[in-house]
């Protein structure tokens, strides 16, 4: 990719910057997602809140983390970071371990889709109810997230829009005559949406922008 770009093709990223490459790119807020997620669970009182998840080194997940880390130090709670639980097999194990816990996290914000799912069932697994027990806030909606019992609050992407002004900042380099100036470089940051739902706590489901 490197090679590449260096030869002048147009090259756009999606969904995370492509390293040492020079090119467009098209993300989402991942940080200020995050953040307005974990302030909600603030909101809602809980003071140990656990961040799980896994690919902690590329830049959508070490965003979100971020944002969740900034969340609990400005309200001067100790961040409880997992971000090495990949597999099933290490969900459950932690969830059991929390089962025995008297201490354990009141509430957990999800880094993405898969560790959400694995979440979904080690909680069923382990009797350890959403939110009654613990609540929980997912990056990224599922597609019958409505329709789980209880509903789920995620951090929703823009997947559509992220796919479309790829294409059309793709469609413009190619489509001209000469190569910009200043070269290639232009980022767009799409803004996500926090939909609150029931297993924030919530009892009402309230769609709102970030």
């Amino acid at each position: 990719m490197r090679q590449l770009s260096e030869t002048g093709v147009p090259i756009v990223a999606l969904d995370r910057p492509l390293e040492g490459v020079t090119s467009d790119e098209v993300v989402v807020e991942n940080l200020g997602g995050a953040q307005a997620a974990v302030d909600h669970l603030i909101w809602h009182g809980h003071k140990r809140i656990a961040c799980v998840g896994y690919e902690k080194e590329s830049y959508s997940i070490s965003h979100r983390t971020l944002g969740y880390t900034n969340a609990m130090q400005i309200a001067r709670l100790k961040p409880e970071i997992y971000d090495e639980i990949e597999t099933l097999a290490a969900t459950l194990k932690l969830v059991r371990r929390w089962k025995k816990s008297q201490d354990r996290p009141t509430a957990i914000f999800s880094l993405n889709n898969v560790t959400t799912r694995h979440l979904l069932y080690a909680l069923r697994e382990v009797d350890l109810a959403i939110p009654q027990k613990i609540a929980l806030i997912g990056f990224d909606d599922l597609e019958l997230g409505e329709l789980l019992s209880p509903s789920l609050t995620v951090v929703r992407q823009p997947a559509a829009n992220l796919g479309t002004q790829s294409a059309r900042l793709l469609f413009e380099r190619i489509g001209a005559t000469t190569r910009p100036e200043d070269g290639f470089g232009i980022k767009l940051v799409l803004p996500v949406e926090f939909v609150i739902r029931s297993s924030c706590g919530c009892s009402t489901s309230i769609e709102t922008n970030d």
